[in-house]
């Protein structure tokens, strides 16, 4: 009995094990990609609605709707439709709407896709991967801060119009006061 029993949860484990390694992947590093991709591109994902493309092995459950902001082979631009996977059999979130990224296109007859195994970053930590890609295709992409800049100067233009406001109103009170006397 104990042996069928252990027979039993080895298989249960093997099982399990099976399906937890089948989303394991090591991250493919930019520069091993680079040449092997459809293209690079950095931009905002728009929508993401359920879709599935169908391409050998992988099969992505997410199309997403991605605005190409930059392309380093040129292919792409505009908007184009991407499939990835957010959960479940397609391994976990890759791309998520509203979020800028960096994100490595490949291609089957179907449709263009990427996988939680490329080399896809948020835009404000592609650093690395950005300096890279500049010097392998000889570019001279750089990530705006333009989000930043803007809430630093909309902040100090509300600090200064404050500033403005209270130095009035401390004056006309000081006028109003010497014209009573």
């Amino acid at each position: 009995m104990e042996r069928r029993l252990l027979i039993l949860l080895l298989f249960s484990f093997n099982g399990i094990g099976n399906q937890l390694l089948a989303c394991q992947c090591p991250t493919i590093s930019i520069d091993k990609e680079a040449d092997k991709a459809y293209d690079i591109v950095i931009g905002r994902v728009v929508s993401a609605k359920p879709g599935e493309l169908l391409c050998s092995q992988y099969g992505p459950d997410v199309s997403f709707e991605f605005e190409v902001e930059y392309s380093y082979k040129g292919k792409l631009n505009g908007r184009v439709q991407l499939f990835g996977g957010q959960g479940g059999g397609s391994c976990g979130g890759i791309l998520w709407e509203n979020y800028d990224y960096l994100v490595v296109v490949h291609k089957c007859d179907d449709g263009l896709y990427t996988t939680m195994c490329s080399d896809n970053a948020y835009l404000e930590r592609a650093s690395n991967q950005i300096k890279f890609l500049n010097e392998h295709f000889g570019k001279n992409y750089r990530i705006s801060n333009f989000n930043f800049l803007t809430g630093i100067i909309l902040i100090s233009l509300l600090a200064l119009a404050a500033a403005g406001l209270i130095s009035f109103n401390y004056y006309k009170k000081v006028r109003t006061r010497k014209n009573r006397v």
